[in-house]
């Protein structure tokens, strides 16, 4: 009986997290869910976690006094193996960057970086930032603000892109910190363990060296000299441009060191593409000394010669890069990010094995021509937009279509439908579905190659984006020749095509074997999106993605019973594209800004509601059905307006895991022993409004309507 009631909740919360969030205004049902299990600790700092990367903001005290500047801290604390991107990435790769959101009145300076590492992946350099580190702002509030030991909440919204390996991700954090204001006269307090470790970090001046700068030919010459001759020999200096004054140097090039006398010399590659105005040199320079491997690290700012009176070439061996370019794109077949539709194209491979000639030609010139197309487009982007190899990935609504278009191939080659005249025919690609098929799989496979690189690659993409642009368009059109050339080859060849099996019952096995790499693409992808669209959002984008699948099982059922059974081949065939739609409307991302709920604690509403402010408590768990069909009342429009309008702070509960603290309130002030349980504690009253178990909007808003505004 249990198992029943279990199976048709499941049931009951599919069906109601397809329905779209104005529908919330009604309903009177209720479903919970087992117990939680293991909780944390309650750090009482705040934080967000987007694997791999954890960030936090740390102000230096926990108090400030008015018009005086104090120190904020980004923490970022980066799991083994992943890294995110310096002020100047060095390579492809975006930066980190915050968005404050600041009482008034307040300011808040450019950010000082710590020293950046260099990485080198597939060729391509970049400057990163791993392990637990700290970007360091000062933060001004003004001199008038009421120094009576009120909380202070600075917000901060962190964009950034993280690493693992040959994947990344953007994460969009929000982080939140609070500090209280003091009178100048109150005794200082010290400051955090934390700020000391970070400014050791930052890159500082230095008495053991003095810098200077010139050109000479295509490089400049950057001279680190020792103020003594106790100053030990730097080991592998190297200098990251910044960027504050222009980007000067080839960060993509090595930087060979020499020794002349006393003086040792950087020589670092000029970009051939110089920016105006006058030439200068600001970074740092890291220098690594002893056999301790101690860092230093100076900022330096220094003149650079004109530009006039250096010699302008091409740089040397731009033929070679050329030849990487392709040999890039060849050897990107093999890498994981294009196995997913591998099966795809060794389908093609078989089916065309015994066409025409002439018919066989056109599918491989199909291919490459969506290759090569793709491949352009995606020089727009990373050399006309500056956006970074992959940079597509980094879009919602890309990856959104990517998901539902990876899942009907994943569902077409499970068996679940058939795309156009039935593969037994052999009649697939004889007509002009097949070839548009052809050019769709080359445009489908470049797409899903950029999240990878591949040897050659790297040096190719780091000389598009210094290359003057008809230079950078031959190196992506090359790339894209390499990527189809393996195509091309066959197309061109049919000879070659004599080692391939002839097709039989074998390929659909195949087939179907396929489609599991395709389903795990499917899910990476999901993945990504998970870190940006929050979890309510992200759970409807999935059921979306139910309903997808629905539909092509609803239209393979169509094409299945045409035959034998037309009108029922009809009803089935009317369904799929409405269960597609559906499912796309329901999931699709939005730019509608959502509330903002903070972690629920005692003493938070007791501080909140001691300020009188009316205070929100949504006590919830991810196991609860009904908690996340209650979170759909919070996308609507009019229900937001008013929640703003009236200046509520809202708290979330989160029972996920055990909290006894949620457990022990629960039991004790509101006699329940599960959730839901939405509260509003309204000023001057002194118990909570419990509202109901299944909440609509217009049950809310009527709670709501008795605040002051």
């Amino acid at each position: 009986m249990q198992k029943r009631l279990s199976m048709a909740s499941l049931f009951i919360l599919s069906l109601a997290l397809a329905l779209h969030p104005r529908q919330a205004r009604t309903g009177d049902f209720n479903l919970d869910f087992g117990t939680p299990g293991d909780g944390f600790p309650d750090t009482g700092i705040s934080q967000r976690e987007s694997p791999p990367l954890k960030a936090a903001l740390l102000p230096e005290a926990p108090a400030l006094v008015p018009g005086r500047p104090f120190r904020l801290l980004l923490e970022l604390d980066h799991q083994p193996g992943a890294y995110s991107y310096w002020v100047n990435p060095g390579g492809p790769g975006l930066a980190a960057r915050i968005d404050w959101q600041l009482p008034a009145g307040f300011a808040v300076s450019p950010a000082k970086w710590p020293t950046p590492e260099l990485y080198v992946n597939s060729g391509i350099a970049s400057h990163i930032l791993k392990g637990k580190t700290a970007l360091v702002y000062t933060v001004t509030p003004p001199a008038d603000l009421p120094a009576d030991g009120e909380p202070v909440h600075i917000i901060g919204v962190l964009d950034t892109q993280v690493c693992t390996g040959k994947s990344c991700i953007p994460s969009k954090l929000r982080l939140e910190t609070t500090v209280t204001s003091q009178p100048a006269g109150s005794a200082p307090q010290p400051p955090v363990p934390a700020l000391a470790r970070a400014l050791a970090r930052l890159p500082a001046a230095s008495a053991d060296w003095r810098f200077e700068a010139a050109g000479e030919g295509r490089e400049w010459l950057l001279s680190i000299i020792p103020s003594g001759p106790t100053v030990k020999a730097p080991a592998e200096p190297h200098f990251f441009e910044d960027g504050a004054a222009g980007f000067w140097i080839d960060s993509q090039q090595p930087q060979p060191l020499e020794k002349q006398g006393e003086t040792w010399r950087l020589r670092l590659p000029r970009l051939k593409n110089l920016p105006p105005g006058k030439p200068r040199l600001s970074g740092v320079v890291r220098i690594s000394a002893g056999p301790s491997g101690e860092t230093a690290a100076v900022d330096i700012a220094l003149p650079l010669p004109e530009p006039s009176a250096l010699v302008q070439k091409n740089p040397a061996g731009g033929g070679a890069i050329l030849a990487f370019a392709f040999f890039g794109g060849l050897i990107l077949n093999v890498m994981p990010c294009v196995f997913p539709v591998l099966g795809l194209k060794i389908m093609g491979f078989v089916r065309q094995a015994h066409s025409n000639r002439r018919l066989v030609f056109a599918h491989g010139a199909a291919y490459a021509a969506g290759a090569i197309l793709c491949f352009w487009g995606l020089a727009v982007l990373v050399i006309g937009l500056d956006l970074g190899w992959g940079a597509q990935l980094q879009s919602e609504l890309f990856l959104f279509a990517l998901c539902h278009l990876f899942l009907i191939l994943s569902m077409n080659m499970a068996g679940a439908f058939q795309v156009g005249v039935a593969i037994q025919d052999g009649r697939i690609l004889a007509n002009r579905h097949g070839l548009r098929r052809s050019f769709l799989t080359g445009l489908l496979a470049t797409l899903t190659a950029t999240p990878c690189s591949a040897p050659f690659l790297g040096s190719a993409l780091a000389y598009a984006l210094s290359a003057p642009a008809p230079l950078a368009f031959l190196a992506f059109t090359l790339m894209g020749l390499g990527f189809a050339f393996p195509y091309l080859a066959l197309s061109a060849f049919p000879s070659l095509m004599k080692w391939l099996p002839k097709p039989g019952l074998w390929m659909e096995t195949f087939r179907q074997i396929m489609s599991f790499p395709l389903f795990a693409a499917t899910v990476y992808l999901a993945w990504m999106l998970e870190a940006t669209l929050g979890e309510w959002r992200f759970l409807v984008m999935l059921q979306g993605l139910v309903l997808t699948a629905l539909a092509c099982w609803l239209h393979g059922r169509g094409q299945a019973n045409r035959p034998t059974s037309p009108r029922l081949s009809l009803a089935f065939r009317i369904g799929a594209p409405l269960a597609l739609a559906t499912g796309v409307w329901i999931g699709l991302p939005t730019a509608e800004k959502g509330l903002e709920w903070r972690e629920w604690s005692p003493e938070m509403v007791r501080r909140l509601r001691g300020e009188g402010k009316p205070v929100y408590v949504d006590f919830t768990a991810r196991w609860c059905a009904t908690c996340q069909i209650n979170q759909r009342v919070w996308l609507d429009r009019d229900l937001i307006a008013m929640v703003e309008n009236k200046k509520v702070e809202l708290l979330k509960a989160d029972w996920t895991l055990q909290d006894e603290r949620i457990a022990q309130t629960l039991r004790q002030e509101f006699a329940k022993a599960a959730v839901p349980l939405d509260v509003l504690y309204a000023p001057g009253e002194k118990d909570g409004r419990v509202l109901p178990d299944l909440l609509t909007v217009g049950a809310v808003m009527e709670a709501l309507a008795g605040l002051p505004d």
